[in-house]
């Protein structure tokens, strides 16, 4: 069951003195660096650029862009793309002039994250992102903090940068600095393993790990790892290489009684999310094949995850669905949380039951919740605030494009007129919000903005959804329905407390139950699988 928040946030000092703490261990941390107690063999560029030095990633002695513009995107980063990714910020008082003196490769990454305003200049900063990390990290091999949330930033708007993005290869590299920089555990560890050093002294007795703390920003950094790589990988059904560990519930709840930033408090829900997100995946992974016996008790499962999701939205203080920018991230994520978890129940009732009455209702309850959390995240969409999707980090968009995948499905098997109409309703206004997004601008590669790719895919569906001669078009696709819903993961979420569930209900008659699951004559067009389709926008 999920943990409930007052227990997970109780027991603890006072914020203001955790604050202070937290301050003054950044400090020492960042003037000092490693020191002789630490056992960690870091190879970090502590110092600061000098004045006149035009090192790789100062763009803007280099003349990328001037110090009023690099200003201007520094600004929209801490307004527009923080909220959506909160675990790297930089303090309001901080300027560039003093973040490019201090944090060289982290002032990169954040210039190009928010250039998204000049497309062609954006694609030449991420092109030096890259440079950079090659330079200092696989040809230096440095380690160190700023590298490490340079990275962060890098992926959380990977999206925007030239193809092909190499998600998971940079993921990896993040992933190998949080190790490396021993970012899994506390600043101060006791340890009972062996000491692999050669010395006369040698003490046997257990040690304590000490080593450095950025506080507060350590903190976020721990968490926007685990969070990228949990998210992700579920979303493309791949293997996080970052578990579950206590030191991120440690990380949650000193962010949350600290409450530096109006956000910090939003991250421990969207890490709590994510908590359950992985319970979902373990479940797949390791009982699958119970998953696929009836009466195997895979239905108490799927239940007891539902009870946490349920439990997670009643324990909010909030409602979720507020239209506030801190907490479109939370939104989103517990309705793609949802969509995993329908995956599973539907792989249930696919198979034969001893008790068909009960499938078929199970069934019909699965996939309405589905129909309902998928169109939930494409109306948050709708109604957020115009062109302030500019922020949405990597991880959102493919949430969207997969309630988008789901929606369509849904629609393209119900055969209805009025639910059809519908949906290209929806479609339209989705379509109409992209292209105010895109230029006609191109890169030094000739290819457009994101937001074009994403738009020709919202167009693509409308062709299919109004296709006269439908079934003629689908015959002459490869790919049958019961093969696109092997690659798909659909949701089972609560009805109770979602935006629009009733106005969604109304608007969109489809059938539920075998009429949707048992279409064996439906053909799905080949470019709209799941897997192959969010992996096209990713850009892997």
């Amino acid at each position: 069951m999920v943990m409930p928040m007052d227990g997970l946030l109780s027991n603890s000092s006072p914020s203001k003195i955790a604050a202070l703490e937290s301050k003054i261990n950044e400090l020492k941390a960042n003037r000092a660096g490693p020191t002789e107690e630490t056992d960690i063999n870091t190879s970090t560029r502590s110092t600061p650029l000098a004045e006149g030095n035009t090192a790789l990633e100062d763009i803007i002695s280099r003349d990328f862009l001037d110090m009023e513009t690099a200003e201007r995107y520094l600004s929209a980063f801490k307004t527009k793309l923080t909220p959506h990714f909160p675990f790297v910020v930089v303090p309001p008082d901080v300027s560039v002039r003093q973040l490019r003196q201090e944090k060289p490769f982290l002032c990169l990454a954040i210039l190009a994250s928010a250039s998204y305003e000049n497309m062609p200049l954006q694609r030449a900063l991420g092109d030096e992102v890259k440079k950079v990390v090659a330079s200092r990290m696989v040809i230096g091999g440095e380690i160190s903090f700023e590298l490490l949330q340079g990275l962060l930033v890098f992926l959380a708007w990977s999206h925007y940068y030239s193809r092909p993005h190499r998600y998971t290869q940079f993921l990896q590299l993040a992933i190998s600095l949080m190790i490396d920089l021993r970012l899994d555990r506390p600043p101060q560890t006791r340890t009972w393993k062996t000491e692999l050093r050669f010395g006369l002294q040698y003490n046997l007795q257990s040690q304590t790990l000490n080593r450095p703390s950025w506080g507060s920003n350590e903190q976020r950094a721990v968490l926007g790892c685990y969070y990228l790589s949990s998210s992700i990988a579920m979303l493309v059904q791949k293997k996080s290489t970052i578990l579950r560990l206590p030191y991120q519930e440690e990380c949650c709840k000193s962010l949350y009684e600290t409450n530096e930033y109006p956000h910090d408090k939003y991250i421990t829900y969207v890490i709590q999310l994510q908590f359950i997100a992985e319970k979902i995946d373990h479940l797949s992974a390791k009982h699958g094949f119970d998953l696929e016996t009836p009466g195997s008790g895979s239905e108490l499962y799927i239940t007891n995850l539902k009870s946490d999701l349920e439990a997670f939205h009643r324990h909010l203080p909030f409602n979720i669905n507020e239209s506030s920018v801190n907490k479109v991230l939370l939104a989103i994520q517990y309705h793609a949380t949802g969509l995993c978890l329908n995956q599973l129940a539907l792989n249930i009732t696919n198979q034969e039951s001893q008790s068909p009455l009960e499938s078929n209702s199970w069934r019909d309850e699965m996939s309405f919740s589905a129909f309902i959390s998928a169109t939930s995240i494409l109306n948050l969409y709708i109604r957020f605030p115009s062109k302030e999707e500019v922020g949405f980090n990597n991880t959102q968009w493919v949430q969207m494009a997969f309630a988008l995948l789901v929606v369509y499905r849904y629609t393209a098997t119900a055969c209805k007129p009025d639910q059809t109409t519908a949906f290209l309703d929806t479609l339209s206004k989705l379509r109409s919000r992209v292209e105010a997004l895109s230029t006609s601008d191109v890169d030094m590669n000739g290819a457009r903005d994101a937001f074009f790719d994403f738009r020709n895919r919202i167009v693509q569906i409308e062709n299919w959804l109004g296709a006269n001669d439908r079934q003629e078009e689908n015959l002459r696709t490869e790919e049958s329905f019961e093969d696109f819903q092997d690659t798909s993961c659909l949701e089972l979420t609560d009805l109770d407390g979602f935006m629009g569930a009733a106005e969604t209900a109304e608007h969109f008659d489809f059938p539920i139950g075998d009429s949707f699951l048992s279409s064996e004559d439906l053909q799905i067009p080949h470019d709209l699988l799941f897997t192959s389709s969010l992996e096209q926008i990713m850009g892997d």
